[in-house]
């Protein structure tokens, strides 16, 4: 009824809330690491997109284009962002183990993290940019 009434809102369930929080705050428990999920025909697979500076996937080797094979021996090939997300967080001091295909060389390779609070990188301001001066007269 409310989407009829406010086209401009949207509900969200505890789970939904509490995602949208985390992602406000720019951090989280996890390994530190963007993923994006690519699509070929039927074939869903999960990449890594980024790591963060001095993050646990960043220190464990993760790197761009790194295929998400399994994570703790569960295998991701198939499953969504969302699914492979929740499999590389966790509480504070977690080991995550992910086992990849690196982009580079086609190798499978398995890497160690554990997960840490992360802040996401954010983009720069324009506050980022201006500095105050003293003008004189």
């Amino acid at each position: 009824m409310l989407r009829t009434l406010d086209p401009h809102s949207n509900y969200f369930d505890k789970e939904e809330f509490d995602e949208m929080k985390t992602d406000q705050r720019s951090e989280y428990l996890g390994i530190g690491a963007s993923i994006q999920n690519y699509s070929v025909g039927d074939s869903v697979d999960t990449y890594v997109a980024a790591t963060f500076q001095n993050a646990p996937a960043a220190r464990a080797g993760l790197r761009f284009g790194d295929r998400i094979d399994e994570v703790d021996g569960i295998p991701m090939h198939a499953n969504l962002r969302p699914e492979v997300r929740d499999k590389i967080r966790g509480p504070r001091g977690t080991l995550v183990r992910v086992t990849i295909t690196r982009a580079a060389t086609g190798q499978k390779d398995t890497v160690k993290s554990f997960a840490t609070r992360c802040r996401s990188p954010r983009c720069p301001t324009l506050h980022d940019f201006v500095r105050a001066s003293a003008i004189s007269t």
